[in-house]
């Protein structure tokens, strides 16, 4: 039961310096697994390196994934795959192609926003990786 023991950067609620990826987090799917794997990289660095937690944004496929995985106030948690569920909510009827074209615009757009404004810890503002690790 992922939500329980997770903190929102993926690391134990017991042992913040342990991290988790993959399947254990309780997502489904090779996809699922990589792109968590992805954000357990930079949550790892960001903790080294004392920066700020730099969390996608939640209308996007990777923030609604964490928040699907994390969210502790969820009763009966279950595994999941990325699905249109998992987004939050848009307002008003339409028919359902309809929203869910808007739904992944509005994701892309927030994820875009995200990588443009997001910086990588071992990464200066002009795009140059620069690793302390080396």
């Amino acid at each position: 039961h992922s939500p329980k023991v997770l903190n929102k950067n993926l690391s134990s609620k017991n042992d913040p310096l342990l991290f988790f990826a993959g399947q254990i987090t309780g997502v489904e799917g090779y996809f699922e697994s990589a792109c968590i794997g992805m954000l357990v990289a930079r949550f790892v660095e960001q903790s080294l390196l004392k920066k700020p937690l730099d969390m996608p944004p939640r209308a996007s496929a990777m923030g609604s994934l964490m928040e699907a995985i994390t969210d502790s106030s969820k009763e009966d948690f279950q595994p999941t795959n990325i699905n249109f569920g998992l987004f939050p909510a848009l307002t008003g009827r339409m028919p359902k192609d309809k929203k869910r074209e808007m739904i992944l615009e509005r994701a892309r757009l927030a994820f875009a926003e995200w990588q443009s404004t997001s910086v990588m810890p071992s990464q200066s503002p002009d795009g140059e990786i620069h690793s302390q690790y080396q």
